[in-house]
């Protein structure tokens, strides 16, 4: 049974882990804050309870936990983190664990890996890492992902936590040519609200055409990197770049509470129009005045939630020359909610009652998303995603993302990874092509290998594939990016 509590190889982690040997030193690492300490060893073993509380005998010898006890403890156990319980956490460690961690270094890891990732929504699956007993518990924030590593001693009790983002080694795909490109930090609005972007810019005679970025759900980074596995955004402007194609991304507005604050005003009054519209307006403007880049061809790119709101864009912007959505959701996105649930509670083959109960509290949230009584003062937690406020929902009501493609006169292409179970070929791309039949100027394209960010793989997609495999977009996107702006 693992007893040191060290750091472990999760770089960016707010970590309290046992990853090492017993001979290892004994050490818990806050990564975060660059101060470490210290931490003695508890002595000897026990038998434990539930509770943690150490039992010298009993009637008959307990039942020995399996991986299936595993795995609900490991549920739990987060679902308690993520309700703030900390000290009923706190209760399912194993005596040696208890000897060192406890409510108070449980809140300061949960807490401190949150920062700007959000509030905890959901736990989207618990996996088995390796035969040792530990389980990896992948966690939907807000604006993010967390990983939670968990090992487990022969009693049944949590014996190591390691709470963090997962990060992976990436190595630039062999279709980026830095040589032929420039890359420009710029800022995208104005004044103390303009947010940190990058610009690349083929080298050569100008002006080039240009792709604006437009994030999913969530509080992404310039590069997309909610996960730690892939940066699909920087992979597609650099492959773009490396084939005479500018391009424009930013970090999202939510993807640092100081970028919200510095709005001002009352924080319940947040929308659409404030997460993406006016960010997007304001890149706009500045794409169209730099001589550099082709002002009558200016592409918009969104994935996910950005892809479905491409149509919306090109409404409010006739002068955009194309739209392009990445797994767009052709569905309402509070209407995505649900069945992904459902597709991560049933891989195991059944729903048990805590992915039921989940299931039934998703439902919930999504009535109200749809509820033109929205209370203003509704929590984020009480909605779809988690994501706040009660007038981002209300701006998102009655917008009909097919309807609002027909009618608009841009060229679009639409591409969808066959292993994607967020957005779907089945339930979103299949809506997008029976709704834009009538349009000679829409392609559509799937890839069958590739997943939600357009990685490739093999068998169903899981949350580990984004957070613990490093990867970078599919060549053949940036191909048939390419070449479909080129002939626009």
């Amino acid at each position: 049974m693992p007893r040191v509590l060290r750091a472990c190889a999760l770089p960016t982690a707010l970590a309290l882990a046992a990853c090492g040997s017993p001979e290892s030193t004994s050490r818990a690492t806050r990564t975060g804050s660059g101060a470490s300490a210290s931490i003695p060893l508890a002595s000897g073993s026990a038998a434990t309870t539930g509770s943690g509380a150490t039992s010298s005998s009993a009637p008959s010898p307990p039942a020995v936990p399996g991986p299936a006890d595993h795995l609900v403890v490991a549920r739990a156990f987060v679902e308690q983190l993520g309700r703030g319980d900390f000290t009923g956490a706190a209760t399912r460690l194993a005596p040696e664990a208890a000897v060192t961690l406890g409510a108070a270094e449980l809140q300061a890891a949960w807490t401190g890996a949150l920062a700007n990732k959000g509030t905890f929504v959901l736990v989207e699956s618990v996996e088995p890492s390796t035969a040792d007993e530990r389980f990896v518990v992948h966690v939907q924030l807000s604006a993010g992902h967390l990983e939670v590593r968990l090992g487990f001693a022969p009693g049944g009790d949590v014996a190591s936590v390691h709470v963090g983002l997962a990060t992976a080694s990436l190595t630039a795909p062999a279709y980026i040519e830095p040589a032929k490109f420039t890359a420009e930090e710029v800022k995208v609005g104005r004044g103390p609200s303009a947010l940190p972007g990058t610009l690349l810019v083929p080298k050569g005679k100008g002006p080039f055409p240009a792709v604006l970025f437009v994030h999913g759900a969530g509080g992404a980074d310039r590069d997309d990197a909610t996960r730690g596995g892939s940066r699909p955004f920087r992979d597609l402007a650099e492959g773009l770049a490396s084939r005479g194609i500018a391009s424009l991304r930013w970090d999202k507005r939510t993807h640092d509470p100081a970028f919200v604050a510095a709005l001002g005003g009352d924080p319940l009054d947040f929308g659409l129009k404030e997460e993406v519209l006016d960010d997007f307006a304001a890149a706009l403007e500045l794409a169209t005045g730099m001589a550099s880049l082709d002002s009558k061809r200016l592409f918009v790119l969104g994935h996910g939630e950005g892809g479905w709101l491409v149509p919306r864009l090109l409404e409010r912007h006739p002068a955009l020359a194309g739209g392009i959505g990445l797994a767009a959701f052709a569905r309402h996105l509070a209407d995505t909610l649900v069945p992904e649930l459902e597709h991560l509670a049933k891989r195991d083959g059944a729903v048990d009652a805590a992915e039921q109960s989940r299931l039934e509290a998703a439902a919930l949230e999504v009535a109200r998303a749809h509820d033109p009584k929205l209370p203003r003062d509704t929590t984020a937690a009480a909605l779809p995603f988690g994501l706040c406020c009660a007038r981002y929902w209300l701006d998102l009501q009655g917008y009909d993302a097919v309807a609002t493609a027909k009618a608009v006169p841009q060229p679009l292409l639409f591409l969808q990874g066959g292993r994607d179970y967020r957005a779907t070929e089945t339930a979103d791309l299949a809506r997008w092509r029976a709704g834009l039949a009538a349009r000679r100027d829409v392609e559509l394209r799937s890839y069958p290998t590739l997943n939600h960010v357009f990685v490739a793989g093999q068998g169903p997609a899981t949350p580990a594939e984004y957070d613990e495999r490093a990867g970078s977009v599919a060549p053949a996107v940036v191909t048939d990016l390419a070449t479909w702006i080129a002939k626009r």
